[in-house]
């Protein structure tokens, strides 16, 4: 097996380039992980504003805002409270009433 092989190659999205201490803590934990050496390269994409997408082989770690919210749906139906927010519109007006939270 070359020298090649046994580092494993990880592709990070963003739009901006990762610091020097971001880039050292996502190779720390890839190789916590894989147990393996890390290659990071990093891609401008706009696709994730506020957030990023690590691909690591067939693994994908998505830090999206879009990824992150599935996690929470992902979680809180998991977690056996159902599926709440479904046909509840958080944009409608209504009056509150002594008790609700204002969040």
């Amino acid at each position: 097996m070359s020298e090649r092989n046994d580092v494993l190659q990880a592709v990070l999205l963003s739009t901006t380039p990762p610091t020097g201490e971001q880039e050292r803590r996502f190779c720390e934990l890839l190789r916590a992980r894989y147990g393996r050496e890390i290659a990071l390269t990093w891609k401008e994409s706009e696709d994730y504003p506020h957030g990023f997408r690590l691909m690591v082989g067939e693994d994908l770690f998505d830090w999206s805002v879009d990824g992150r919210l599935r996690q929470l749906r992902k979680a809180v139906e998991k977690s056996g409270k159902g599926s709440w927010y479904q046909g509840y519109s958080f944009y409608e007006n209504r009056p509150r009433k002594r008790g609700d939270a204002v969040c």
